[in-house]
């Protein structure tokens, strides 16, 4: 009845919509639009992780994972074929780049070959940002405090094979 009225959430995320334009989106024609990308069996960890932060410091997390991003944003732009796609003045442990010449579906076999993980975002996703980048499609690391700067280096390489 819901979707019949044409109701939408008060947020809309990349779950519930597709950008189509600058501003206009097309909701999905299913109850999709009402549940959050962001929300599921994710939640079960979240009383450890919150425990095992806590035990380590949000300072030393926040400074380990600015030196893994750093190190693997340092080893991807050395990478002719790498556009990082980051901007700002204060970049978060959030690494996107685009691989030029290459196919997602060709980036993704590669990475799942490698044992890297990864999530693609694509155009829907953020339909200003990836029109003024001029890319579709982007893949996304998001190193945290549980890796290490010789897993930095090694994704760097594993990258500059592909």
């Amino acid at each position: 009845k819901v979707l019949k009225m044409g109701l939408e959430p008060l947020f809309i995320d990349r779950r519930g919509a597709d950008w189509t334009d600058d501003e206009e989106y097309t909701p999905i024609d299913s109850a999709l639009r009402f549940e959050p990308k962001e929300v599921g069996v994710e939640i079960i960890g979240l009383a450890e992780a919150l425990r095992y932060a806590n035990e380590i410091g949000m300072e030393a997390i926040e400074s380990w994972n600015k030196k893994l991003a750093q190190r693997l944003r340092s080893n991807l732009s050395q990478l002719p074929a790498i556009q990082l796609l980051d901007r700002g003045s204060n970049l978060c442990n959030i690494i996107t780049f685009w691989v030029k010449g290459k196919e997602l579906a060709e980036v993704e076999a590669y990475l799942k070959a490698n044992k890297i993980y990864y999530s693609a975002s694509f155009k829907n996703f953020a339909y200003i940002d990836f029109t003024k980048k001029k890319v579709d499609w982007a893949i996304r690391f998001s190193p945290h405090y549980f890796n290490s700067l010789a897993e930095m280096d090694k994704v760097g390489e594993i990258i500059g094979q592909l």
